[in-house]
């Protein structure tokens, strides 16, 4: 969780591309459970938004509310 924290920080920081690549790769990682991953999923959407892609965005809304 290291990682996320990280992340979580650098969304802080005004740094919100270098936040949304560390979602997702936490996001994409075979190896995280299924409800910590839509926790994530939850945390990197303001990061798709404010980086610019709210086209990811937009899917993880609607991932999330399945």
């Amino acid at each position: 969780m290291l990682v996320r924290e990280v992340a979580d920080a650098f969304l802080e920081w005004g740094k919100p591309a270098e936040a949304l690549a560390l979602y997702e790769r936490l996001i994409d990682h075979s190896a995280v459970p299924n409800a910590l991953r839509r926790s994530i999923i939850q945390a990197a959407i303001p990061a798709a938004e404010r980086s610019g892609d709210v086209r990811k965005a937009a899917d993880w809304r609607v991932l999330l509310a399945q």
